[in-house]
């Protein structure tokens, strides 16, 4: 077997004609190694072990779009005529000022 058949045999997944180092990746797309590091822990980008280095899909990194990312904002419940109200985002609730300052 080659060292090609071996590596597909052990990740389960065919192996890509268009890999690239994670160093030339974080060039391409303007991201950090660490990011991209971050990106295949989390399963986003998929990573592949050729001659001792990770090597990740040149076609992959180019289509990957971030998600939107964090918590999705509450929804804000309205009480009219003694139904409730669902609007999509809530406000943020005012301070009150301080007495005697500036």
């Amino acid at each position: 077997m080659t060292e090609k058949k071996i590596i597909e045999k052990d990740l389960g997944a065919e192996m890509p004609e268009d890999l690239i180092t994670q160093s030339e990746a974080a060039d391409l797309s303007g991201r950090s190694v660490a990011a991209l590091n971050d990106l295949v822990r989390r399963g986003r980008l998929q990573s592949f072990a050729r001659y001792g280095r990770n090597l990740v899909s040149r076609s992959d990194v180019l289509a990957f779009e971030p998600s939107q990312g964090g918590r999705p904002p509450k929804p804000k419940v309205e009480a009219t005529n003694g139904q409730a109200e669902v609007s999509t985002f809530a406000e943020k609730p005012k301070r009150a000022a301080k007495k005697g300052g500036k």
